[in-house]
């Protein structure tokens, strides 16, 4: 009951008296691995989910929330095996194809990304997020107009997704449609205002548009957030640059080396 109410240390506590006395319980491995989850305490669903496999090895729930857990740890190869187990445990389990996707999508397979994802979306098609992660894999193949219609699509399922509308942005942007672009970032940090990611990419659009104020505004608001974005302090340099501050544009420009900025590409 407590574990159903979320009152996570009670439900903890509670679990980790019902192993105490009986070490082979594997239920309560799983519940207590699906604690933590909530918790992101992901070290700990690792631990827990993997004894409960340990007890039983065809366990579905234990090998996705371990899964799940690994790709949070960005442990993408192991979150990739758990995952590629449920499916040949449970092949139509339509949310471990999207999270395998995910991973591939991660790591920059994104054929194999895109075939998850249609994967899932035969099993599911009202998950907006497959639409999300395919359009994402489409908009880092170059194809750009193809992406934006998944997000589209994913869009019109979930309209409170503030990544389908920075990555839509992004694909707006890369196809110098700078005031869609604008707007999609304007929309993504109406829902997270403290995306930094969100803010340079607006930047970029403002400053690809002549508006170097808006840019260098944008720019700042990203730095707010992460001071280790070589990239904002970049684009600010640029933006600084193209007003006629030399003295601030070269700050910034030192600044960006400094944080891993490189100049060669």
């Amino acid at each position: 009951a407590r574990f159903l109410m979320q009152e996570d240390s009670h439900a903890v506590s509670d679990l980790d008296a019902a192993l105490r006395l009986d070490p082979s319980n594997e239920a309560a491995y799983v519940l207590l691995g699906m604690v933590y989850c909530y918790m992101n305490r992901y070290d700990q669903v690792v631990s827990n989910m993997s004894e409960a496999i340990r007890l039983n090895p065809g366990s579905v729930i234990a090998h996705y929330y371990r899964g799940i857990a690994h790709g949070e740890l960005d442990a993408l190869d192991l979150a990739m095996a758990d995952l590629t187990e449920v499916i040949r445990l449970e092949p139509d389990h339509a949310d471990a194809r999207r999270c395998r996707g995910e991973c591939h999508l991660r790591k920059g397979e994104y054929d194999l990304a895109i075939a998850d994802f249609d994967t899932a979306l035969r099993l599911d098609p009202d998950e907006a997020r497959c639409y999300r992660g395919r359009g994402a894999a489409l908009r880092m193949k170059g194809e750009f107009d193809r992406a934006i219609a998944e997000f589209d699509v994913a869009l019109r399922i979930d309209p409170a997704d503030p990544y389908a509308y920075r990555f839509r942005g992004d694909a707006y942007l890369a196809n110098h449609e700078w005031a869609r672009a604008i707007a999609d970032f304007d929309a993504t940090l109406r829902l997270n205002g403290a995306d930094d990611v969100a803010f340079r990419s607006r930047g970029n659009a403002h400053l690809f548009s002549g508006e170097l104020e808006l840019a260098i505004a944008d720019f700042d608001a990203a730095l707010e957030c992460n001071p280790e974005s070589a990239l904002a302090s970049h684009g600010r340099g640029l933006a600084r640059e193209l007003i006629g501050d030399a003295d601030g544009a070269e700050n910034d420009y030192r600044r960006a080396r400094d944080l891993g900025y490189d100049d060669s590409i």
